[in-house]
């Protein structure tokens, strides 16, 4: 029987005697705890075995993004690649993902320390004005918005500064896609 909403919110929450675990369609699976807490599972075969992958919680991770989940994962097996790796990898990428701070202070030190007669200025640029705001997410996350709206913010104060900003973050990011630390697609 098939997986619904109105199910899904109807035992949400609510303690069990048992653990109870409903299976829905292309591996997609419920388990429901003691305590009431609904997780959603996808169920594959790898190498001969069973296994079990865990997607998400109800009501954080919905019935349809599940689903979702449900089907890139058996791309992944077509693929020819077990999907618990494949999230253990994408977790341990965002884990040690890039961060805009990181990302700056390393091309300043690779490009700018020694080379510049500004290079101090240019680096006390971003720690005063990008660092604080935008410094701890992850480099490949911040889209071009953020950038243009910080940096808008910083020009409309002082215009000298938000040039400077603008050019050398362009710069570093250029520096960061030729060395693969970066992806093209955010420019």
């Amino acid at each position: 029987m098939a997986i619904t909403d109105s199910w899904l919110r109807s035992i949400n929450g609510k303690p069990q005697e048992i653990m109870i675990t409903k299976s829905d369609r292309d591996g997609l699976s419920v388990r429901v705890t003691p305590k009431g807490k609904v997780i959603f599972q996808f169920r594959y075969r790898w190498d001969g075995k069973g296994d079990r992958i865990d997607i998400g919680t109800y009501p954080a991770t919905s019935l349809k993004d599940a689903r979702d989940s449900v089907t890139s994962y058996r791309g992944e097996l077509e693929q020819h690649r077990n999907p618990k790796i494949v999230k253990r990898v994408r977790k341990e990428s965002a884990l040690n993902a890039v961060t805009v701070e990181s990302l700056i202070r390393e091309w300043w030190k690779t490009v700018m320390e020694d080379s510049r007669v500004m290079a101090s200025e240019i680096l006390r640029s971003f720690e005063i004005h990008v660092f604080s705001k935008i410094g701890k997410l992850p480099h490949d996350e911040v889209t071009l918005h953020v950038w243009l709206a910080l940096i808008e913010d910083v020009a409309k104060r002082t215009p000298s500064i938000g040039a400077r900003i603008l050019t050398y973050s362009k710069r570093a990011h250029k520096w960061a896609v030729r060395r693969g630390i970066q992806w093209a697609g955010c420019e």
